[in-house]
């Protein structure tokens, strides 16, 4: 894989302390942008998951900045997708559907990433 750097590849490379990591994906380090991602969905990990891989060694202060910097960047490109795509499409009636067996029939329901409220 050129342009990434694995932290971790198969168990037996792996250093005893990464196995009490909560998570169960595999890291790469994103070379061009010297940032960390999921190997399964390209995502940066959340932030307390940077700072348990910087305390068990396997990126540094700096992978680690860059990361969370980076990440705010793509969440705010997600939401922005993710508000288009509501404004555009709506809420199919299987989502609706699925609203009123969570919450009632004369529950308001609002989509917290867009404001608006739903019915």
């Amino acid at each position: 894989m050129k342009g990434h750097e694995f932290i971790y590849t198969q168990r037996q490379e792996r250093p005893p302390v990464v196995r009490q990591f909560r998570f169960s994906h595999h890291a790469y380090i994103d070379t061009a942008e010297g940032v960390v991602r999921w190997s399964s969905n390209d995502r940066i990990p959340p932030e307390d998951t940077l700072r348990d891989m910087v305390e068990q060694l396997l990126i540094t202060w700096d992978v680690e900045h860059a990361s969370n910097w980076k990440r705010g960047f793509e969440e705010q490109e997600t939401l922005t997708e993710y508000r288009a795509f509501r404004k555009a499409h709506g809420y199919t009636p299987e989502e609706l559907s699925e609203m009123v067996t969570a919450f009632g029939p004369d529950a308001k329901v609002v989509d917290v990433l867009t404001g608006k409220t739903i019915r």
